[in-house]
């Protein structure tokens, strides 16, 4: 069948269909329609269509980013917003979004940026600013006015303080009639018959006497771990005697002092002792108080 010759000057309509001549057959149904967009004088039509839809519905391709701040001119690479969205230089790397800070302290907190919501029109999940470095600064801890001191001998409401203090101590299945008989016990580890006849001594008095006889038997290292005993020393002390243990713990962040002339121990004659017991038991105390007593 010829093919109908195109007009340019007429507007474009598809050929009407000769009437059909042949008779009727058994298959009702018309034979299917021929596409006239694969002849060759339709062709060029399709040809000269635009291949990009958004050409024709004239829409661009401009996404609206809801989360995502403006972009700064590229004309002014120097200005406020490009210290505040980052650095533009170079074509290949990747700008910093608008929650990059620069940290003063040296340290950035990492932290994951949200998922946008159903309200945000994202679809193009390579343009999601990345978050680096979000330094959240601590809040200002308000510092209030620290209670007096509280100094404490063997007498008095807080004499349960001092190591000779009659409250026994249960410690590795035997019993320690105080934390001083525990303490001195302690330096003779490597000479449990030394330790024992420590640890049965009748009062303190009778613990300071065995400890000075066999002063040469103390165990080497005794000066750099003493503090670290005498600390476990005393927490097991006020952990198994819950009286003093809240006597302790009321003592609030006040600084405790002991007020012995001893001036290791206490803060000595002049008030400039090294004061070992009081700090000891501020440290026995914090960490009473990370364990979740009160």
């Amino acid at each position: 069948m010829p093919q109908p010759e195109l007009d340019p000057d007429m507007p474009f309509r598809p050929p009407t269909a000769p009437p059909p001549t042949d008779p009727m057959r058994r298959n009702p149904l018309p034979p299917p329609p021929a596409d006239v967009w694969e002849t060759s004088p339709y062709r060029p039509l399709l040809d000269s269509l635009p291949r990009d839809v958004s050409q024709i519905l004239g829409v661009g391709s401009t996404h609206h980013v809801v989360s995502e701040p403006p972009e700064p001119p590229s004309s002014h690479p120097h200005s406020l917003f490009g210290s505040l969205f980052g650095s533009r230089k170079g074509k290949g790397r990747s700008r910093g979004g608008l929650y990059r800070s620069h940290s003063t302290t040296g340290a950035g907190v990492e932290m994951p940026m949200p998922e946008p919501g159903p309200s945000s029109r994202r679809h193009h999940p390579s343009r999601v600013p990345t978050v680096t470095n979000i330094v959240i600064p601590p809040p200002p801890i308000p510092e209030g006015e620290r209670p007096p001191p509280i100094k404490f001998n063997h007498i008095g409401e807080h004499g349960g303080f001092v190591n000779h203090s009659n409250h026994r101590i249960i410690y590795k299945n035997k019993t320690y009639a105080t934390a001083l008989h525990l303490l001195e016990a302690m330096k003779f580890v490597d000479k449990p018959e030394i330790a024992e006849r420590i640890r049965l001594a009748l009062d303190s008095n009778e613990v300071y006497r065995l400890s000075s006889q066999y002063h040469e038997h103390v165990r080497p290292d005794w000066g750099r771990v003493f503090l670290k005993i005498l600390d476990d020393v005393l927490y097991l002390k006020f952990r198994q005697n819950p009286t003093i243990r809240h006597l302790l713990l009321n003592t609030g962040i006040a600084d405790l002092i002991y007020a012995d002339p001893n001036d290791y121990w206490g803060e000595g004659s002049s008030g400039e002792g090294e004061n070992h017991l009081g700090k000891a038991l501020c440290r026995v105390r914090e960490r009473l108080h990370r364990e979740g007593e009160r």
